[in-house]
């Protein structure tokens, strides 16, 4: 007789005891592994620490002004000095007034020029807005005058006039007025 092709059926007994034997396999694994020691159960006796307290005990720190230069130049503050040796800068005085005579002016859409006689011997300079002259950084150039600054003072000095430089509006009059020297005179 032959046997036919397909799988072979196991009998259900043969699953029922597989699953027996899992389960209590893992009702084994979970009771050895799976629980808490109980409470009653003595600990276990603690590992042997190496000795440390003798030297704390004997410890003494090392003197305060050994760490002096840690105070002298704290981490965080940026010049590394202490707050309390942080000196307010001082304002420093404006230059002396530049001596000039401002021949003329330059309107032009992209960039403002203006034409001075300055230094000595006299010599004629273009200049434009931002750049410097004897100290002074020019401001503003209009139609009729340029401006000048250096720190927190301001000067005008108007288009063809000879004499003193004017303060600007919005500055308090210096104790003095520069002197603008002509050297033509």
């Amino acid at each position: 007789m032959t046997r036919p092709l397909g799988p072979r059926l196991r009998p259900p007994w043969t699953l029922l005891c597989c699953s027996a034997a899992v389960a209590l396999l893992l009702g084994v694994e979970w009771l050895q592994f799976g629980t808490a020691p109980a409470a009653d159960a003595p600990a276990p006796p603690p590992a042997a620490a190496p000795s440390v307290a003798p030297r704390l005990a004997s410890y003494e720190p090392p003197p305060a002004e050994r760490f002096n230069e840690i105070a002298e130049r704290p981490l965080f503050i940026p010049e590394r000095r202490p707050q309390q040796d942080v000196e307010p800068a001082k304002p420093t005085p404006p230059p002396t007034p530049p001596a000039l005579l401002v021949q003329g002016v330059v309107l032009a859409p992209e960039r403002h020029y203006a034409v001075i006689k300055h230094g000595n011997p006299p010599r004629l300079d273009s200049v434009s807005e931002g750049e410097t002259i004897d100290g002074w950084t020019v401001e503003s150039i209009a139609r009729d005058r340029i401006a000048l600054r250096a720190g927190s003072a301001t000067l005008e000095f108007a288009v063809g006039k000879t004499g003193t430089a004017k303060p600007a509006p919005a500055q308090a009059r210096p104790a003095r007025p520069p002197r603008v020297v002509d050297p033509d005179d």
